[in-house]
């Protein structure tokens, strides 16, 4: 029985391993690069760029190869993979042969100079990286980029403050994300920064460790190109032992989004310590990061619906979940525990918009909710006075209908 969710690795048509490349459907096996000279950890790039096509599916043995630079880059440089004619590179599969992850490469990026990619799978593989392990470049779109199975590692742990890495996911450029069973390592910022997110994209059993800002956070930005759309599902994510007290951010962080945001059994631990929220979702309306989308009614997100999730966080700088921006929201299952506010509609310095309508699945009287574990249960923000004001039990009963 396989990991729910996650299809079996497919049958490799090329065989990567040091200093060989084998094309499986011609026999052919390779010994050195194109000048005849020993490959040098490059063979995963050599095999994409002159031996596959689409369907193709490189499996790789072995550790720590070379990192690539899928889709465009310096086309001199011996890990630029690219096809002919600006071909984007699609629908090629690269999956780890060596067991739990064994085989390693370092950094993947993602280019369009040359063309770009579309519908590209990792699977089963550590990518390892400082800056970035894995990344698209700002102000280029890209296609469907998945990753299944993997491990986000640094390469340098003392690189970034001894965290090791800046971000593990860094996707500067707009494209559509599939990520399944992903472990990030610690980060100094985000565990996830996507801008812009391009279609319906998937966060399931994603695992982040002690990052420093948040373990996901979504921006929608112009300068960062066109607007973000679809459905993002996350499902079963786990932030775990977030330390900081973070300028900006919390675990589960939404700067806008003109869709639908489904978090779905998903869990945000803190540090007993020290930790910033569990959820925020708000409207980043700073012209020096570029400004925000909003829909035809002037929120920064369509609607968030929050579902079985657990919030532990003692010694948070923030309340736990804070919501602001958004058109529609669903509430349906929480269980929230600390020392702030379990959920705050609106706050200083979130854009200054207000939430549209609620939806609360929980039984009534909702203010006596099981989930209420913190030190306060809710409170709004008066955009006019600048204050925040606690609900009482028949408000909070009254913002449920009951």
């Amino acid at each position: 029985m396989g990991k729910r969710g996650l299809p079996a690795p497919s049958q490799a048509t090329i065989v990567v391993e040091e200093n060989k490349i084998t094309v499986l459907k011609t026999g052919q096996v390779i010994t050195k690069d194109p000048w005849g000279k020993p490959m040098d950890g490059y063979e995963i790039a050599y095999a994409i760029k002159n031996h596959a096509r689409p369907g193709d599916v490189i499996g790789v043995k072995g550790e720590k190869f070379k990192g690539l630079s899928i889709g465009g880059g310096s086309t001199n440089q011996r890990s630029t993979v690219f096809w002919p004619n600006k071909e984007p590179v699609h629908d090629i599969e690269i999956i780890g042969l060596d067991a739990n992850r064994g085989a390693s490469m370092f950094s993947v990026t993602f280019s369009d100079t040359e063309g770009g990619a579309d519908n590209v799978l990792f699977q089963n593989l550590t990518i390892l990286g400082t800056e970035r392990p894995i990344s698209t470049t700002m102000n280029q779109i890209f296609g469907l980029l998945k990753f299944y199975d993997i491990s986000v590692e640094t390469s340098d742990p003392k690189a970034y403050k001894g965290r090791g890495m800046k971000w593990g996911i860094r996707g500067h450029g707009p494209a559509q994300w599939d990520l399944r069973y992903v472990d990030i390592g610690m980060t100094e910022e985000h565990a996830v920064y996507l801008d812009n997110i391009q279609g319906n994209s998937r966060f399931l059993y994603v695992t982040t460790h002690k990052s420093g800002r948040t373990g996901f956070q979504i921006v929608n930005r112009p300068k960062s190109g066109p607007s973000g759309f679809g459905r993002l599902q996350f499902f079963k994510c786990n932030v775990l032992g977030n330390d900081v007290w973070a300028g900006g951010g919390s675990d589960f962080t939404i700067a806008g989004h003109l869709g639908i945001v489904l978090i779905e059994e998903c869990q945000s631990i803190g540090d007993p310590k020290k930790s910033s929220g569990a959820i925020a979702v708000w409207t980043d309306k700073d012209p020096k990061k570029g400004g925000a989308y909003l829909n035809k009614n002037g929120y920064s997100v369509d609607k968030i619906i929050i579902k079985d999730f657990i919030a532990i966080h003692p010694k948070s700088d923030r309340d736990h979940i804070q919501i602001s921006g958004c058109e529609r929201i669903v509430l349906d299952g929480f269980d929230v525990t600390g020392n702030k506010t379990a959920i705050s509609l609106g706050w200083n310095g979130s854009g200054g918009i207000h939430n549209g309508t609620y939806n609360v699945k929980t039984p009534c009287p909702f203010a006596l909710y099981e989930g209420f574990n913190s030190w306060k249960k809710m409170r709004t923000y008066n955009y006019s006075s600048r204050q925040a004001m606690w609900l009482d039990n028949g408000d909070i009963n009254a913002l449920a209908g009951c």
